[in-house]
């Protein structure tokens, strides 16, 4: 690989690595003349002899079925889409948390639009963009009902853990 053709290179080895049995997320590029590499010293974290290109996400359009409320492990209740599967990086996707309902605001998601979604560092399945925006006005009603109900849940979640701790300090 040349300076002339180091375009060309990358290009075709990011079109080959689709066919590729290994995933990668991108291609590093090093001097081969060792002591020109080591003469251009360091940055604070990186050597200064390499080059690294990372491939964009493979992103894919698909449906919106539905928002489901999930507890997370701290106990807040989190949005997550749930969507017409798709084939990304390899395996098939149809869910993806939303993380908060702020974000669902800003995505402006409604049941039925066309989203796409990727998987960040080809892991996590996230939404890049609704593509349609009908709008989050039946995820409203729901949010100011978990509102109202919140002190329940709330209750409710106590109820629960109190129990197991009263039954320890009992058995003691």
């Amino acid at each position: 690989m040349t300076r002339d053709t180091i375009e060309e290179e990358v290009a075709w080895f990011a079109r080959e690595i689709e066919h590729n049995e290994v995933p990668s997320d991108g291609l590093v590029l090093v001097y081969d003349d060792i002591a020109y590499g080591q003469s251009l010293g360091t940055t604070a974290k990186f050597p200064r002899d390499s080059f690294a290109f990372k491939w964009a996400d493979e992103i894919r359009n698909t449906k919106l079925l539905e928002i489901e409320w999930s507890p997370s492990r701290t106990g807040l209740i989190n949005p997550v889409a749930v969507f017409e599967p798709v084939e990304l990086e390899g395996t098939t996707v149809s869910r993806a948390s939303v993380h908060n309902i702020s974000i669902m605001e800003e995505l402006e998601l409604g049941v039925g639009d066309e989203i796409q979604v990727y998987k960040a560092n080809m892991i996590i399945p996230q939404i890049a963009e609704n593509l349609t925006r009908s709008g989050v006005k039946e995820f409203q009603k729901f949010v100011r009902s978990v509102e109202v109900r919140r002190k329940s849940l709330w209750k409710m979640r106590q109820r629960r853990c109190i129990v197991p701790i009263r039954s320890v300090r009992q058995s003691m």
